[in-house]
This record gives structure tokens, C-alpha cells and sequence, in this order.
């Protein structure tokens, strides 16, 4: 069964472009904003401090069990919903041999990019995103929670710098394989022959 690569960060991050970039791996499949992680929360009977042993066990075993319509191929199934970053410990109770790392961006990128982003869905995805106010104040509060996070986890967090990545992509790519302790392929190098489909906001 494979394994998930939960990757986390602020949406509009570059989420889309590191998935890509890993799913040219023969051993990686794009699993993209997977909503089964939150729904495995739900069965669970949803928790709002720490989960116990038996909580994070019916977390565990209802993931697991969503990552068999991947098949039993591929090594690796990628997960990049944004909001996943609240759940880094969740993820290292329940799932430790899960692979995680953070997009990281300039702020003040990200959060234009936000801000001119049309989120679908009814109601409204990002409800921040339409203030500038609310958005600093979102921004503010997911760097705390992932400092937070990096304090507790940070050996387990591997984080990947996307413009430091579009200005020299080789040695970024390959620091990222070694971090995540992925033998190397040179397909990596060209995501933009990737065949994969895109349906979050990056589509457009």
C-alpha cells in the first residue's frame, strides 16, 4: 500500500508546481486536494484538543484505507490540501511514516496571489481572501501554527523555498529528493511535461 507525501503551506504557495514536480517520480502519484485526512477527522467523532490512542487509530486506519484506490504500485500518494497544515501533529500520531513538507514563498506573493483568486465553491472557499485585513491576520496565524509545528516536529517538516526553486530548479529538486530520501529521476527535471490534470485554482 502506499504511503502519503502530505504537502502543506499557505494556498497559492506552489503547491501545484512541487506536486507536479514529484509526480514525475515513477514511484509517486499526484493524489492532489484530498479531503480524506478531515473526513477520517469526522468518523473519528471530530476532536478539538488532543485525539487518544483510539482516535488517532480510526484516523489512521480509515487514510490508509482511501489510499487503496492508488492501487498497490506506486510507492508514494501526494496529498496537498492547504488547510492539512493544521494537522502536522495529528499526522505524525497517526501516520508516522508519512513524508510531510512546506511550500514556501514570499508573503507578500502569496498573499496577492490570494487575494486576486477566485476560490469556487458555495458558500465561498477562503472566506479571508476578499480582505486584506482578515488575509494578513490568516497569513500571521499559519506562520505561528507552522512555527508551532517546526518547534515540535521540525526534523520530521522538510521545507522546500519555490523561488529559490524557479531561479535555479536542478540542486533545488535534488535537495528535495535527498530531504525526502527519494532516489533520484531525471524525469523530475521536466514537470512541464506532465500529463496530470489540475482542477484546484492553478487550472486557470
Amino acid at each position: 500500500m502506499p504511503k502519503p507525501i502530505f504537502i502543506v503551506g499557505l494556498p497559492r504557495s506552489s503547491s501545484t508546481l512541487t506536486e507536479t514536480i514529484l509526480s514525475r517520480h515513477s514511484g509517486i502519484v499526484a493524489g492532489g486536494e484530498r479531503f480524506a485526512l478531515p473526513m477520517a477527522i469526522n468518523a473519528a467523532g471530530g476532536f478539538r484538543g488532543w485525539p487518544d490512542r483510539e482516535q488517532a487509530q480510526i484516523v489512521r486506519d480509515l487514510y490508509r484505507h482511501s489510499l487503496r484506490d492508488f492501487g498497490t504500485a506506486p510507492q508514494w500518494v501526494t496529498d496537498k490540501l492547504p488547510n492539512n497544515a493544521c494537522l502536522v501533529g495529528l499526522v505524525r500520531m497517526a501516520l508516522p511514516e508519512a513524508k510531510i513538507m512546506e511550500t514556501l514563498r514570499d508573503l507578500r506573493a502569496v498573499a496577492w496571489s490570494i487575494f486576486r483568486t477566485h476560490f469556487a465553491g458555495s458558500p465561498p472557499m477562503n472566506p479571508y481572501s476578499y480582505s486584506f485585513d482578515d488575509l494578513a491576520a490568516y497569513i500571521a496565524a499559519h506562520e505561528a501554527m507552522m512555527g508551532l509545528w517546526t518547534h515540535h516536529f521540525g526534523a520530521d517538516i522538510v521545507p522546500f523555498d519555490c523561488d529559490a526553486l524557479t531561479e535555479d530548479p536542478e540542486p533545488r529538486i535534488r535537495a528535495l529528493l535527498a530531504e525526502l530520501q527519494i532516489a533520484f529521476e531525471s524525469a523530475w527535471l521536466s514537470p512541464q511535461d506532465a500529463k496530470r490534470s489540475v482542477r484546484t485554482a492553478s487550472v486557470s
